[in-house]
């Protein structure tokens, strides 16, 4: 069981469901989070791909050395 889930359950059997203030903090905290995770990981597959296609030229020129 990955960590979500075990954080999911352990908020359901939770006597009272926490706040309704608390709980939309939480959620725009963790919104905030996927997004900056999404744009390392755009930004991390630009550098990539820009790595990968620079290598593939300086292959290309070493062939009409």
């Amino acid at each position: 069981m990955n960590k979500r889930k075990q954080c999911l359950a352990s908020i359901a059997v939770l006597p009272e469901l926490p706040e309704k203030i608390t709980w939309s903090i939480a959620l725009k905290r963790t919104k905030q989070i996927v997004i900056l995770i999404k744009e390392h990981r755009d930004n991390a597959a630009a550098q990539a791909n820009r790595i990968i296609t620079g290598h593939r030229s300086v292959q290309v020129y070493k062939k009409f050395e």
